[in-house]
């Protein structure tokens, strides 16, 4: 196989690790409505296994960041991916509270050290004129992983119930570390980049000193933070939101898938123009985008018989902005930070990401319960605004390359 060929290949291996990681996300939620009416529980009472799993994913995402550095990328990528298939496919085998949270607990780890390992995967192994457009790519697999298993769980749940769901979640997983397993193989005959003089990984001691100033790393902990909680608050919050205001559940759900489709677009529209008009300049129209949907969100509520399209459209551009920049800062960490923490420095920024998951569950019932949809939109705009702030005053942005070929 050719050096081009095996790097493509590991290139797709660390998408479809992406496709594993939405998969795994969207499980507990799909299987959560079955599995409440065959153990006869209210849904307060999956609460704890379901914020164990984000506390688990926080927790992966530091630690596969580090493992990554420590051990190679692809034995953390396997690693990460053998924990998710299991403790998934565990899932499947609880038979009280109990159980299921120390499985979600468990599984959320191999999530959350999945995405910074696979991310530095696409990064080492791509030029640096194609790295942010192939990371748009890899992540855009994670609402596509979610995509797919959500039409799999149509035909799984009512044949298999919720405990084949999970099953079938795992074992996606696991089947993917087995070919994680051969792309290591494949990647020891390849240098990790192929920008010109790059350095080597290394082996080294665990270390916070991962050559970037302080002032960076604070400053895409921070963006990260805000991006994700605007994220998980839309996903969390906002079908609450607009149900308030006296949407139909139909139309409420309709206009909330709209965010995941405008985001999947949005992603990967990022990673193209970053390729031509750097980070700096990208996150400022971003930023300002994401801020101006959420001031325009309140006032596009479809009245009695009025068409929901208006609405639609702001909540699918607000997708595309906040995905936007969650694949801009992805990029960002790739760049800034040397090869020998990129792994680490990912896996730190995607942990404060997942910190701020955690958050969203309160922010946004206290912006609710405060300010009703005003005072969440009002949310939204505040936490985009911190995002863009954090992130444009990272000293080192990926450059923009106006005079320079489109291919790479």
């Amino acid at each position: 196989m050719s050096d081009g060929r095996s790097r493509a290949w590991i290139l797709v291996l660390a998408a479809l690790a992406f496709l594993a990681d939405g998969v795994g996300t969207q499980a507990m939620g799909l299987a959560l409505p079955a599995l409440l009416a065959s153990w006869h529980l209210p849904r307060a009472a999956l609460a704890v296994p379901t914020a164990l799993g984000l506390v688990g994913f926080a927790v992966g995402a530091l630690a596969g960041g580090f493992a990554g550095d420590r051990f190679g990328v692809f034995r953390a990528l396997l690693a990460s991916l053998l924990l998710m298939g299991v403790s998934t496919a565990g899932c499947g085998l609880a038979h009280d509270v109990a159980q299921l949270g120390r499985w979600r607990l468990a599984a959320g780890v191999g999530l959350g050290a999945s995405l910074p390992v696979a991310a530095t995967v696409i990064a080492d192994f791509s030029t640096e004129r194609r790295r942010g457009l192939n990371l748009a790519i890899g992540l855009a697999c994670l609402p596509l992983g979610g995509f797919v298993v959500g039409e799999a769980a149509a035909f799984i749940l009512p044949a298999y119930g919720w405990r084949g769901l999970f099953f079938a979640c795992g074992a996606v997983a696991a089947v993917l570390a087995v070919f994680a397993g051969f792309g290591g193989r494949v990647a020891h005959r390849l240098p990790y980049t192929t920008a010109p003089g790059a350095p080597v990984r290394q082996r080294g001691a665990f270390t916070l000193r991962l050559g970037v100033s302080a002032r960076d790393t604070l400053g895409l902990w921070l963006a990260f933070f805000c991006t994700v909680l605007l994220y998980y608050s839309m996903f969390s919050w906002a079908p609450a939101a607009l149900s308030a205001r006296g949407l139909p559940v139909a139309a409420v759900s309709r206009a909330v898938s709209a965010f995941s489709i405008g985001g999947l677009v949005g992603g990967l529209v990022t990673g193209m123009l970053l390729q031509r008009f750097g980070s700096r300049a990208c996150l400022a129209l971003l930023g300002a985008g994401a801020m101006a949907c959420g001031l325009v969100l309140p006032h596009v509520l479809p009245g009695s018989g009025a068409a929901l399209t208006p609405l639609a459209i702001t909540i699918a551009l607000l997708g595309a902005t906040v995905i936007g920049i969650q694949t801009l800062l992805y990029a960002l960490c790739a760049e800034i930070y040397p090869v020998a923490h990129r792994a680490a420095g990912l896996g730190l920024a995607v942990g404060c990401g997942r910190v701020g998951a955690i958050a969203s569950s309160y922010t946004g019932v206290i912006a609710l319960d405060r300010g009703g949809l005003q005072g969440f939109c009002a949310s939204l705009v505040l936490a985009a605004l911190i995002a863009l702030a954090a992130g444009v005053l990272v000293s080192r942005q990926i450059p923009a390359r106006l005079g320079q070929a489109s291919v790479g």
